[in-house]
């Protein structure tokens, strides 16, 4: 699969030509994964395509080879969801890790490959490489340095889809020895969060 280009340019579907490595179709898996129980069917859809040098769906599903307004076309959005996101995790990581060079960035793809063959190398661009020129870190007594036992005013009851797929949350029973007293609860679904599946 790495070595595997597919190019779309349906000029029906799309504004400019745009050819695709395996990281488009990494990054597709990344998304899909969060919302599972909706978007595999599509997923499987771009597969079968691309097994035929077909591009298109995941091109589409990728918003590539579109022209980007310019601000003579008219307004454009001045807020976009992402940065926020990117800047919440970017707060979240503070400095975490050290990709600044290729080499170190290297290591921290391997590692990454190592949790997850198939997203890890998309996971590692996803964060620390828009994270490392931030200049801003979260006040000391926000910062994440490392699990340690809390005793929570409140108990707190935590969720775990039933340990199946589910790339961000980890493991329920890694982290509940942290929070002593909370309570568990097991949704039998594929996803991250209970939300993305129906219950019966």
């Amino acid at each position: 699969m790495e070595m595997s280009l597919w190019e779309v340019s349906d000029p029906y579907y799309f504004d400019l030509p745009y050819v695709f490595n395996h990281m488009g179709l990494r990054h597709s898996i990344v998304y899909v994964v969060y919302h599972s129980f909706e978007l595999f069917p599509g997923l499987a859809a771009v597969l079968t395509e691309l097994e035929q040098r077909n591009g298109t769906s995941l091109g589409l599903a990728r918003e590539k080879g579109e022209i980007f307004p310019a601000e003579c076309d008219g307004p454009t959005s001045a807020y976009n969801f992402v940065l926020t996101k990117y800047t919440t995790a970017c707060n979240d990581v503070t400095g975490r890790f050290n990709v600044s060079s290729v080499e170190l960035f290297q290591d921290h793809v391997t590692e990454l490959k190592g949790t997850s063959k198939y997203i890890g190398t998309p996971w590692a661009r996803t964060m620390t490489l828009y994270c490392r020129k931030l200049r801003f870190s979260p006040p000391k007594s926000q910062e994440f340095l490392g699990y340690k036992e809390i005793n929570t005013i409140n108990l707190i009851l935590l969720n775990n889809n039933n340990n199946k797929i589910d790339p961000v949350t980890p493991s329920l029973e890694s982290v509940i020895e942290f929070f002593p007293g909370a309570g568990s609860f097991y949704h039998d679904a594929i996803g991250h969060g209970f939300l993305i599946m129906e219950s019966n």
